[in-house]
């Protein structure tokens, strides 16, 4: 069937391509289903169809298990589609346990503009912060979950975990400050230890 859409325009492999993604979906197939997607986006030429392909294959990779291809799909199509908070959040699902922190604390940023007030993907950018070692850049959002807590819950806990690594760095800065101690000189032998002995050994 490849063979025949050779001549094809882009548009008609594309749309080719879902539709065999479509049938690898209904066999239990999400892994083949999201190759399928991967070329049919790289080929649609319509905006909107592009975007909507691209949900749909991070979606199949998602349901076929996280990993190093599906990363790299997740990647590719956030470098060509801009500004969907959908897709953001999908590409972030695939970094995040794959331990890609970057990526995923920018894709978690990026869906959140479309959703400030979402607590749930504010608790996971301050998490993200806090296991990468930003805990002042997650002071401002850790803020907008405190009316919401719950006492010894995680998100509690949470809140606490920020509230002492920020206690600790405030009592530690001093010390750092502080300027380098100074070497005491010493006092030569003669002058050190009992003088009687000093001027007996002299003697």
């Amino acid at each position: 069937r490849l063979i025949t859409l050779r001549d094809e325009s882009n548009e008609k492999k594309s749309r080719w391509l879902v539709s065999a993604a479509n049938q690898r979906m209904a066999a239990a197939q999400p892994r083949l289903a999201a190759r399928n997607l991967c070329q049919a986006f790289l080929l649609e030429p319509a905006r909107d169809a592009k975007r909507q392909i691209a949900k749909s294959c991070l979606r199949a990779y998602l349901q076929a298990g996280i990993d190093r291809e599906a990363l790299k799909a997740a990647v590719q199509v956030q470098q060509t589609v801009d500004g969907d908070a959908e897709l953001s959040l999908l590409a972030a699902n695939i970094a995040e346990p794959l331990e890609d922190r970057e990526h995923a604390l920018a894709w978690l940023e990026e869906s959140s503009r479309s959703s400030p007030d979402n607590l749930m993907l504010i608790e996971r950018i301050v998490r993200l912060q806090v296991s990468m070692g930003r805990v002042g850049e997650s002071v401002a959002r850790a803020a907008q979950l405190r009316p919401a807590l719950i006492p010894g819950s995680d998100r509690h806990r949470l809140i606490a975990r920020i509230s002492h690594l920020l206690s600790c760095v405030s009592r530690c800065r001093p010390k750092a400050d502080l300027p380098p101690k100074r070497d005491t000189p010493r006092l030569p032998s003669c002058f050190s230890g009992n003088p009687a002995r000093s001027a007996e050994t002299q003697a």
